[in-house]
């Protein structure tokens, strides 16, 4: 019975130390009351406008569309939807923890409104609600927001109050401009106008020379356009001296954007001593934006930053015939096969074959490698003087179309004209002995042919003294295809010079697309005195070359070599 007592007495005690302890610390607050529904939550899905103002003096203030909420101070931009639905969370999430009875300034205090942040303005079609952002003066930690009409304190996570002051331009879609692609892209200065316009996925330059674009150049630019963020908005007194400047044609630029349906227009002012930085003026608004891009030179340049620059780009397995016409002949390059094509000579004024020779198709994939590295330097806007020069036609027909250019060339410079380009092109460079070689009979030099599907998988030099055996990737014999190395000269046995007893053999396995491997055997050796001079394959011996000498040494160089192997490859 007396333990029974004892308890109730604790009881008693702890009931009253605790009621003691919520006075002290709530004097002047009720209990919780209970869980509602506030009332300007119940009208969220209808609020109209939020301002947002810190007792610092700085604010925000967002108004809502029939489809977007907009920052409409301290600029006109569209809100960052992440942004708002977090904000509008909290707010419909909240819940009331204190009612304030007494107007004291201790109770003021206690909670951070005396004075307050800032405060939140809602407005709805019919109502405004005024919520007050508090923060606890005893530990400095909690926030609170505080419904001075209905006199209810809710605590918030510190978040919240980390999302109210947030710089305003986090506020905002992070980009000045809000179209999904673009087809037309123009830039307009006081001394030029560049235009480029959008055909399916083909992009072309229109202004200001027709020059074709490399597309993927074209959309990568038009990329760097819809995507121009905003580093941050120009406040009244920064922006101030730039307003009148935006009437100064001469420094300013006009980016017109569109996407067929949409245009955007964007003022740019160039930032003294800032490069590739612009204040940006958005259809004219009254906000002003600094902006970062390197797209706006690009394209002030686009008619040398975006062209395309090969001359040629053609599949030599799509070729059908190359016809070319200089100084009164024609000659036809046709497929026989997948491993030979045909050469033959026409005298314009007949059409009596002169001659028909085979030719290697490497050795054609080979011109058309050159055809296609053909770059352009520069295109022309008017026609270059070509009186005096030497004159080539090509027609090169395809599965699926024909190509027509023109050449003229000297010891000075070459000139080009597509049948499909409206300019003239200079190419970075154009060798006429080259190409002669292609278009006139020529004493066969290949030392071995290999069918086109053939690659090489493994070499073997063997010597005297030792054998180096590597195995090869494509790279290590790229740009000297084997089967593109020529003899010097084809030599017969009365004038072979007297050689040294050592020799040199090259085995060089290669495998089909059946992986059925086959071995080319070649020989070397050196004269008496040790320069490497004559090879031989098939029976058949040839001057060495330097191409030759090349291949070898790329092939087979190691980190450490012997002594002989050093002399072979190095005479």
């Amino acid at each position: 019975m007396l333990r029974f007592c004892f308890s109730i007495v604790l009881t008693l005690l702890n009931t009253l130390w605790i009621a003691l302890f919520a006075y002290q610390r709530f004097g002047d607050t009720s209990s919780s009351p209970e869980i509602r529904t506030l009332d300007f939550q119940r009208h969220l899905l209808d609020l109209q406008s939020v301002d947002i103002k810190f007792r610092d003096g700085t604010s925000m203030c967002f108004g809502k569309t029939a489809s977007e909420w907009r920052m409409t101070a301290p600029a006109d931009a569209k809100a960052h939807l992440l942004v708002m639905d977090r904000f509008l969370q909290v707010l419909l999430t909240l819940k009331p923890k204190f009612v304030l009875k007494s107007d004291s300034a201790i109770g003021l205090s206690q909670y951070g409104l005396d004075p307050p942040l800032g405060t939140l303005t809602l407005r709805t079609s019919d109502e405004t609600y005024q919520l007050t952002v508090c923060k606890a003066t005893g530990d400095g930690k909690n926030i609170y927001l505080f419904i001075p009409e209905t006199r209810e304190i809710f605590s918030v996570n510190g978040e919240f109050l980390n999302l109210l002051k947030m710089p305003p331009v986090r506020w905002c879609f992070p980009y000045l401009l809000d179209l999904a692609t673009l087809k037309t892209i123009a830039l307009e200065t006081t001394q030029q106008k560049v235009l480029l316009d959008r055909t399916g996925a083909t992009w072309s330059l229109k202004l200001p020379l027709p020059v074709p674009i490399d597309t993927q150049k074209a959309d990568a630019l038009s990329q760097q356009l819809r995507y121009l963020k905003i580093e941050r908005f120009l406040a009244d007194e920064e922006a101030q001296p730039y307003r009148s400047a935006f009437s100064d044609a001469e420094r300013t630029l006009r980016l017109i954007l569109s996407n067929g349906k949409t245009t955007e227009t964007l003022k740019l002012l160039p930032k003294e001593s800032k490069p590739h930085t612009y204040i940006a003026q958005r259809n004219g608004d009254a906000s002003l934006f600094l902006v970062k891009t390197e797209a706006v030179e690009r394209l002030l340049h686009a008619s040398k930053m975006l062209c395309e620059r090969m001359i040629f780009d053609l599949e030599f397995s799509q070729i059908r015939q190359i016809v070319c016409r200089r100084q009164g002949t024609r000659t036809i390059l046709r497929p026989l096969d997948k491993n030979e094509w045909e050469r033959s000579i026409h005298v314009e004024t007949s059409d009596t074959s002169v001659q028909t020779q085979k030719v290697p198709a490497v050795r054609l994939q080979s011109l058309m490698d050159t055809l296609n590295m053909l770059c352009v330097k520069d295109f022309l806007p008017n026609a270059p003087n070509i009186a005096n020069k030497t004159r080539l036609d090509f027609e090169i027909t395809t599965l699926n179309d024909t190509l027509s250019a023109t050449v003229y060339y000297d010891e000075n410079a070459a000139y080009v004209k597509l049948s499909n380009q409206p300019l003239w092109m200079q190419p970075t460079s154009f060798d006429p002995e080259f190409f002669q070689t292609y278009f006139e009979f020529s004493e066969d030099k290949t030392v071995w042919k290999f069918n086109s599907d053939e690659r090489v998988v493994r070499v073997k030099l063997k010597s005297p003294f030792k054998e180096v055996v590597e195995t090869l990737s494509s790279a290590d014999y790229e740009g000297v295809p084997l089967a593109l190395l020529e003899a010097g000269r084809w030599l017969e046995d009365k004038d072979l010079p007297t050689f040294s007893t050592d020799t040199y053999t090259l085995f060089i396995t290669t495998e089909n697309d059946a992986h059925i491997p086959k071995t080319y055997e070649l020989t070397f050796s050196e004269r008496i005195g040790g320069r490497l001079q004559i090879g031989g394959y098939a029976e058949r011996k040839f001057t060495f070359t330097p191409e030759w000498t090349d291949f070898l040494f790329r092939i087979t160089h190691q980190k450490e070599q012997d002594n002989a192997l050093r002399t072979f490859l190095n005479p």
